[in-house]
């Protein structure tokens, strides 16, 4: 049939497909750059600024690296700095003085990193773009090389769910070699079984070059040559007479496979030496840094501080964390896809592309549960080949769904119409359903976690969570502060949270959140404990001023200065005794704990002088014949802000709690509030009120749960 223009309908179809893949592909990838950075992706744009130094300076030394070896990206995000470099130049965008030298304004993401990132982000989109579309290109010729009516069909869903898949999408929006890597690694098993079913020397060299570009990204790729040669073996079981006879496997049949794999591996090889300046200066020092990268990142902990697992911190979360990741970050669409083509899976040669898919996904799965170090990015390679293996299902799926629907039709002619035509809706209902959940996460994708298991209920009690994002949100909420500018805050990922913050920024700490106006606690920090548990469990019982939610998780928490020299807060009981002449409290509030059983007393005490001696805290439940039913005894702020570092005037917000035990009944009590010297058990004298048994000042009732 031929369409408007004297073009045929299958080339109206082809170009729909190729506008329609690139629109879900970089659309998406270019929304909203801006609103947040990860904790790695310094690493890149330092990586980058080195590399176009020294292409620029004439130095191969400065493209050495941090090891990855990251040169893939490097060049991408070269370009993207040279191209902002131009356009600042140009005076288009009011970065940078449009008379400084290109090491003037390399400098200046020091100062004003963002425009740096964003513009790194996105040449990284449209070089992953660009990938996406080779990938489409590659499964067409793959699964058509079976014969199969479905391999263009197949072809476009796999781009499509690619393009579209939040995590995918979550990380192919980063300076980050995640998705480059993932995607090479892909296509060079596909161009490598393109080549062991049909012998064709473009599809061996285009596996040498993908691999190659694969090896330059991240050292993981080596794994690419044991996993070839054993693609080769599964071809060879798959293509054997069913008799057992040897014909297949002849000496020169066997001769040219091991000619083709020593090729792939000198193109990769002449790739990597070519595009990586480094190695025409110090080869030993490029290779040395590439194998010590990979030998450091195999070790848990490493660059990491450990993962969270299952509810508590450890080093290595064993053999189940690829499994459970997977299903969490797994979109509903690809689920079922994979269960499906799962199912259906048989060791046929028709099935040849599907089983080599699934042979290389699990493999590296397996690689990966091996090594100790582990995290949800890294089973992105295997995700790039789940992708066409969802495609396969869901094609079978729909095929199924409308040979079924079309079996009440008796006309044969229309019967098959009616499954052509009914088949082919998975593709639509793939894109319709993938753009409604990946509008629903964006543009903060790492988000993401399966909601067809309700994965935002259960992903941060299982794994780490969180890299970053809800910081930028953090920040902005403070900005809003009438002192945002004059003000400092304490944060998790200090370096992430600084480009979008007008005050001053300091790394997290200890002491910097006991002395900064604000302190913001991160969820992959809290997880963990950093830097102290006593201190998470402290901040635990505090009311945060704000949370930065994301897609139904708790990403941030903001809280207030410890001590400062503001007011009693509204919501709070007013008491204003002093006791002694040290301190007064000046009021409290009470409020349920997090576990049901006990209630969070937060004392508010103003020092009436500074220097004080090192005094504690006790808060007492007690009943109308003044026993105790519960009570505390601490230094305040749990002894991270003693009272000998108090200064006169300040108010500090002081949490206690208080755990009814098990003999005592839930009830009314009144509260016993004091403090008194460790060392000589005297209680400060309260100067007026009601006081206790205990010397203490006698407050309102309170309610234990």
């Amino acid at each position: 049939m031929v369409g408007p223009g004297g073009r045929s309908m299958k080339d109206l179809r082809a170009h729909r497909i190729w506008g329609l893949l690139l629109l879900v592909a970089l659309l998406p990838r270019l929304f909203q750059l801006d609103r947040f950075i990860t904790a790695d992706e310094i690493l890149f744009l330092d990586h980058a600024r080195n590399f176009l130094a020294g292409l620029a300076s004439g130095d191969p030394s400065l493209t050495l690296g941090i090891g990855y070896p990251g040169v893939t990206l490097a060049w991408a995000n070269a370009l993207g700095l040279l191209v902002l470099y131009g356009l600042s130049k140009l005076g288009l965008v009011g970065i940078a003085a449009t008379n400084l030298s290109l090491s003037q304004f390399l400098a200046g993401a020091d100062v004003q990193p963002l425009p740096y990132y964003v513009a790194g982000r996105v040449v990284s989109a449209v070089l992953i773009t660009a990938l996406l579309l080779l990938f489409y290109v590659v499964a067409r010729r793959l699964f058509a090389s079976e014969g199969r009516s479905w391999g263009a069909l197949v072809a476009s869903l796999s781009a499509l769910l690619l393009a579209l898949d939040p995590y995918v999408l979550g990380y192919s929006r980063l300076m980050h070699i995640a998705v480059p890597l993932a995607l090479l690694m892909c296509l060079t098993v596909m161009a490598w079984m393109l080549w062991l079913n049909g012998g064709q020397v473009r599809w061996a060299g285009l596996a040498g070059v993908l691999g190659g570009l694969a090896l330059l990204t991240k050292s993981t790729a080596l794994l690419m040559a044991p996993i070839l040669l054993g693609l080769t073996l599964l071809y060879w079981l798959v293509e054997r007479p069913a008799d057992g006879r040897s014909t297949p496997i002849q000496w020169a049949w066997l001769g040219r496979v091991l000619v083709g794999w020593l090729g792939v591996l000198g193109i990769a090889a002449l790739v990597f030496f070519l595009l990586w300046p480094a190695m025409w200066h110090d080869p030993a020092a490029a290779w040395g840094l590439t194998f010590g990268k990979l030998w450091v990142d195999k070790e848990a902990g490493q660059g990491n501080l450990g993962m969270f697992w299952m509810g508590g911190y450890v080093e290595d979360p064993g053999l189940a964390f690829y499994v459970v990741a997977l299903l969490l970050k797994l979109s509903p669409v690809m689920l079922i896809g994979l269960v499906v083509s799962l199912f259906t899976l048989r060791p046929t040669r028709e099935r040849w592309a599907e089983l080599g898919l699934w042979a290389y996904a699990l493999v590296y799965l397996l690689v990966m549960t091996v090594a100790s170090k582990k995290s949800v990015r890294y089973m992105l390679p295997a995700f790039a080949a789940f992708a066409p293996l969802a495609a396969y299902g869901l094609v079978r799926l729909g095929r199924w769904a409308a040979n079924k629907a079309s079996r009440r039709r008796t006309d044969e002619s229309h019967r098959l119409a009616f499954v052509t035509v009914f088949s082919r809706r998975p593709l639509l209902l793939v894109v319709v359903l993938s753009l409604l959940i990946a509008l629903t996460y964006a543009p903060t994708y790492l988000s993401y976690y399966n909601p067809l298991l309700i994965g935002w209920r259960w992903a941060p009690k299982a794994i780490l969570v969180g890299w970053g994002e809800g910081l930028g949100d953090a920040a902005r909420f403070l900005n809003q502060r009438p002192d945002a500018e004059r003000a400092s805050v304490a944060v998790w990922y200090d370096w992430t949270f600084a480009p979008f913050y007008v005050g001053q920024t300091l790394p997290l700490s200890t002491e910097n959140v006991m002395t900064a106006d604000h302190s913001v606690f991160y969820i992959n920090q809290v997880q963990r404990d950093i830097p102290d548990p006593n201190l998470i469990t402290y901040f635990g019982r505090r009311r945060p001023e704000h949370v930065v939610r994301l897609n139904g998780i708790e990403y941030a928490w903001v809280y207030p200065a410890i001590s400062g020299d503001g007011l009693l807060p509204v919501s709070a009981v007013p008491v204003g005794v002093p006791m002694g002449d040290a301190v007064v409290l000046e009021g409290y509030e009470a409020r349920p704990d997090n576990t049901g059983q006990g209630i969070v007393v937060t004392l508010y005490w103003r020092a009436l002088q500074s220097g004080l001696p090192d005094y504690f805290v006790y808060v007492r439940a007690v009943d109308e014949t003044g026993q105790i039913r519960a009570r505390t005894d601490s230094p305040p702020v749990m002894g991270f802000w003693p009272t000998s570092r108090w200064e006169g005037g300040n108010l500090v917000a002081d949490e206690q709690v208080l755990t009814r035990a098990p003999e005592t009944q839930p009830g009314t009590y009144r509260l016993e509030v004091g403090m008194y010297d460790p060392q000589t058990w005297a209680v400060l004298e309260p100067v007026s009120g009601e006081r206790g048994e205990g010397g203490g000042l006698l407050l309102g009732e309170v309610m234990l749960p």
